[in-house]
């Protein structure tokens, strides 16, 4: 099983890479970044390979040809407006690119409609994204509006495309990394708002392998679901 990691120079995704590169079920995953990903975990590792870009919004043919075969994309790429120098950054990392990208797998890497296979599309996004888009939001409005927009769009790529490409979103609460005082701290806030980055990797991986099996059928999971999934999965 042959998956897809975009984003993995950062802090959820070179997570995710590594514990791919480690799942029995996976025999090879093609990372998009767009710088070089120093990991001494998975240096050389057999079964990666990455894959440059200058803008996720162009996909060379080489690159699709080196994704053929891909039954999933897990998508990490994204932030809080205050990561971002100016606000069209942020919109192409949160909505334009994923979007994008999205759209040209729907084309190029999906199964062809009638035959065998799915084509799984995998969001991070965020636990306090919203949909409606006309709500009245009094802190990160920004933020969580186009979270949520960019939720329902990929959804209905996903509607559109029937049964040959899938959109499952992840909405996870704060992301636990190891051994800083912040972590350690909000780790007592309990499985409602924390996750640590090891679990929502697993998370992620599954969602792509296995679809929205784990999580009810449902193709949202919020923090609550990913924390109990990730306990069945240890």
């Amino acid at each position: 099983m042959k998956l897809i990691v975009a984003g993995a120079t950062g802090f959820i995704g070179r997570e995710v890479l590594y514990a791919a590169l480690q799942h029995p079920a996976v025999t090879s995953v093609v990372s998009l970044s767009r710088r070089a990903v120093v990991d001494p975990r998975i240096s050389n590792h057999e079964k990666w390979e990455n894959i440059l870009l200058e803008d996720f919004r162009d996909y060379h043919p080489d690159a699709i040809a080196r994704m053929q075969g891909a039954v999933g994309c897990i998508w990490a790429i994204g932030g809080l407006l205050p990561k971002f120098s100016n606000y069209e950054d942020f919109r192409n990392a949160n909505f334009v690119y994923p979007v994008a990208t999205a759209r040209k797998f729907a084309e190029t890497l999906a199964p062809k409609p009638g035959s065998k296979g799915c084509f799984r599309f995998v969001y991070t996004s965020g636990a306090l994204a919203e949909r409606d888009q006309q709500k009245q939001l009094w802190t990160m409005r920004e933020s969580r509006l186009i979270k949520g927009e960019t939720e329902t769009t990929l959804l209905n790529i996903a509607s559109t495309t029937k049964d040959s490409f899938d959109t499952l979103i992840a909405r996870p609460g704060f992301v636990l990394g190891k051994g800083d005082v912040k972590s350690f701290l909000l780790s007592f806030t309990g499985e409602a708002k924390t996750i640590t980055v090891e679990d929502l990797a697993s998370d992620l991986i599954d969602m792509a392998v296995h679809g929205a099996d784990g999580f009810g059928g449902l193709n949202t999971a919020d923090n609550v679901a990913l924390v109990r999934r990730a306990k069945e999965l240890r």
